[in-house]
């Protein structure tokens, strides 16, 4: 792989390690900001979820906005912008402030994501794509060990809002290697933002979290809870009839032609849905069930990212050696496995099985999310990459959003009915049993993935 190619992913995987590790990061410190805010822990959800949300939504006119500024300066405008969000969640002062700086944060993070993903792949061709995907997540994978443990430090011997501040010098060596070392790229061809199209899915998703977010409140707001729903399922009609209909649609349906994008994307999703509510709910599993303190949850957090850095080394040659389908035929059954296993985790009171369990659902995570990251653009022609990084960046952030919201609202409805008035085990068990199944449900999909996927 060219140096320069290489030096970009190592880019661009710092930059994934800042908008990615700060949710796990928050998530120790949960206990702590509920504390300070005077509220319940499972509320702040919305901390970590509508972050998601808005990297979710802001993802898809990325692309656009990078091919009318270039890929190099709006990379380093957002990482300003980034920067300053950083230090607005430092100095809020309640659960509105803090939720509405991580909302503009989590925009300015998708315009990071997307736009350093898309200047990879134009740079690396197929050839060096496994490769350039493998480099992406390796800063990032160091970093989901280390940053637990050091945001565990920072929460426990200073403050929670130490946890944004550690961003600021990190914003700004990201901008300094991007503005040297990027590649200021741009398509020839300029097209008009699809504005309508970008309301509407941002409408569809802002309120199928927020639909999501009041089940626990459904006996009490079921008019509300309904009409939400219905307003949400009516934007998303209205968003695939319009971009159907569109010239320049903010996502071009010719991506779903293709086998391998269309289902890779929906084992991604099912995935995501099942066993990314884990960086969330475990946190609050060790330290409001188990008592671990904010020290010891954050080295067992880490012992998940190591896992998920272990699988690193081998899903690169286990792809060249079996292709996609048959590697997510095996592992995704172990993930599933994993995923339950993590739920019933405070059966066991001796913290090596603990901190093993974790360990194992972190490497098989780490593996399976890799393999269809790459998988989705094994086969897409070029001319689609653009939309098709959109779109595969939409899904992703939108699933770790909703798996956050249906994790909390799940262990909300857990409590209504027990009436317990802090979570319990069992708890945590029936939230696992229903993550696991969604990851489980992936696998017909699997089944039809083509088998020549990465063998190129």
């Amino acid at each position: 792989m060219p140096r320069r190619l290489r030096i970009t992913t190592l880019i661009v995987g710092m930059t994934l390690l800042l908008v990615q590790v700060d949710a796990m990061v928050l998530a120790i410190a949960i206990p702590r900001i509920a504390q300070d805010f005077h509220t319940n822990p499972l509320y702040l959800h919305l901390t970590i979820s509508l972050y998601q949300l808005t990297l979710a939504v802001f993802i898809p006119i990325s692309g656009w906005a990078a091919d009318r500024v270039g890929s190099k300066r709006l990379f380093v405008w957002s990482c300003a912008l980034f920067l300053s969000m950083s230090i607005a969640c430092a100095l809020s002062k309640d659960l509105t402030s803090l939720l509405l700086a991580r909302s503009v944060q989590g925009a300015s993070g998708a315009f990071l994501m997307a736009i350093g993903r898309l200047t990879v792949i134009r740079m690396a061709g197929s050839q060096n794509l496994v490769a350039a995907m493998v480099w992406i997540v390796t800063p990032a994978a160091f970093g989901f060990v280390f940053g637990p443990f050091l945001g565990s430090l920072v929460i426990n011997f200073l403050s929670w809002r130490w946890i944004f501040l550690i961003n600021v010098p990190v914003c700004i060596a990201i901008a300094v290697m991007s503005s040297y070392y990027f590649r200021n790229l741009q398509l020839k061809e300029k097209v008009p933002l699809d504005f309508l199209g970008f309301i509407l899915l941002g409408g569809f998703a802002s309120l199928l979290l927020f639909t999501i977010s009041a089940l626990p409140d459904i006996t009490r707001n079921g008019f509300i809870s309904a009409s939400l729903l219905a307003a949400s399922l009516l934007c998303g009609l209205a968003f695939v009839g319009h971009i159907r209909r569109s010239p320049h649609p903010l996502i071009d349906l010719q991506i779903f032609a293709n086998v391998g994008y269309r289902l890779a994307t929906g084992v991604g999703v099912l995935l995501r849905m099942g066993a990314s509510s884990f960086a969330f709910v475990a946190p609050l599993m060790l330290q409001i069930l188990l008592g671990f303190d904010v020290m010891t949850t954050g080295v067992l957090m880490g012992f998940a990212a190591a896992g998920g850095l272990l699988s690193r080394a081998v899903v690169h040659p286990l792809i060249k050696r079996n292709g996609f389908r048959r590697i997510l035929q095996i592992f995704v059954v172990f993930l599933g496995f994993a995923t339950l296993a993590i739920g019933f985790v405070w059966l066991a009171n001796w913290i090596v099985i603990i901190a093993l369990v974790i360990l194992s659902g972190g490497f098989f995570r780490g593996l399976v999310f890799t393999a269809t990251n790459t998988a989705c653009y094994a086969d897409l022609p070029v001319p689609l990459v653009n939309h098709g990084v959109s779109f595969a960046g939409l899904s992703q952030q939108l699933s770790n959003s909703l798996a956050v919201g249906v994790a909390a609202a799940v262990l909300h409805v857990r409590q209504g009915i027990t009436g317990h008035s802090v979570l319990t085990g069992p708890d945590f068990g029936w939230l696992a049993i229903c993550t696991s199944l969604f990851v489980l449900v992936s696998l017909p999909l699997v089944w039809f993935l083509p088998s020549g996927m990465g063998k190129r």
